[in-house]
């Protein structure tokens, strides 16, 4: 078993008895290793031997030069045919390949090809069950699709996998308040919020929560903050409103629709409560 460590430029690559026997640096998505030849030698087919020529001929046609042309199109260039192209090329090479399928789906759901991508997290899933990326994705299809039992599975099982996930953590916290469970929403949100303090849609579900539970000092308080990382849906300020027209704060509850029908200048319902305040 082998270790990294965080040093200040890179990474300390440890074995199992503590030894360091080589240095990693981070690019991207990638790790680079640097490992002294007598700490691999043990790993290593000495009965095969290449030329660096052909190695440098096979490194070009290889399921990871594949999958990494496909990563450079896909994320950097945002050529989603070409990113697309590699991926199936990687997959073609192993079919077992987890990220070429994950990346595959995301390229496919970049395209609006919503059944492919599903089907290209559920073969990374298949292949990985605790992949947190891929349960994470699946969990947000479901999520919209309305399935919320199914969008609960995995982004628990994407929580489980990787404890900090953010995204799925306030994910979770979302479906779950769909779920009327706030009270088991409340925890992921405020975990999504500690991981990152400027995750202003992770302070709008706390807000919803809030709402559910009629705590609305809590929600006032969720909502506002949410507000000040830039969060301005149409349904916080309908919450707002509601605060306040229950706590008697009228001119606050008049602001809200101001800012309600500044985002929909034909909002029906809004433009009939604004005229209850000019009475």
């Amino acid at each position: 078993l082998w270790k990294l460590c965080l040093l200040s430029k890179g990474l300390k690559f440890s074995d199992k008895n503590n030894h360091v026997v080589g240095i990693a640096t981070v690019e991207g998505r990638s790790i680079n290793l640097a490992l002294p030849i007598n700490a691999i030698k043990p790993f290593l087919n000495t009965n095969e031997k290449i030329s660096l020529n052909d190695l440098l001929k096979e490194d070009k046609v290889s399921k990871e030069a594949h999958y990494y042309r496909g990563n450079y199109h896909l994320y950097v260039k945002g050529d989603t045919d070409r990113a697309i192209t590699e991926f199936q090329s990687a997959l073609k090479l192993d079919d077992s390949f987890v990220l070429a399928h994950y990346d595959l789906g995301a390229a496919y759901q970049s395209q609006g090809l919503t059944n492919q991508a599903i089907q290209e997290y559920e073969k990374a899933i298949a292949l990985n069950p605790s992949f947190p990326e891929g349960n994470s994705n699946l969990g947000g299809y479901y999520f919209r699709k309305k399935k919320y039992n199914l969008a609960v599975k995995h982004f628990k099982q994407a929580i489980k996998a990787y404890p900090n996930f953010i995204q799925a953590h306030s994910n979770l916290g979302a479906v779950l308040n769909k779920l009327n469970r706030s009270k088991e929403a409340i925890p992921h949100l405020k975990k999504a919020i500690q991981l990152d303090p400027a995750f202003g849609v992770a302070y709008f579900n706390l807000g919803n929560a809030y709402i559910s539970q009629s705590n609305l000092v809590e929600a006032q308080k969720a909502y506002d903050l949410a507000i000040s990382k830039g969060i301005n849906f149409l349904s916080m300020h309908w919450n707002l409103y509601d605060v306040y027209i229950r706590q008697g704060k009228r001119l606050k509850a008049k602001k809200e629709l101001e800012f309600i029908l500044q985002i929909e200048p034909e909002n029906r319902e809004a433009k009939k409560k604004m005229e209850g305040f000019s009475r």
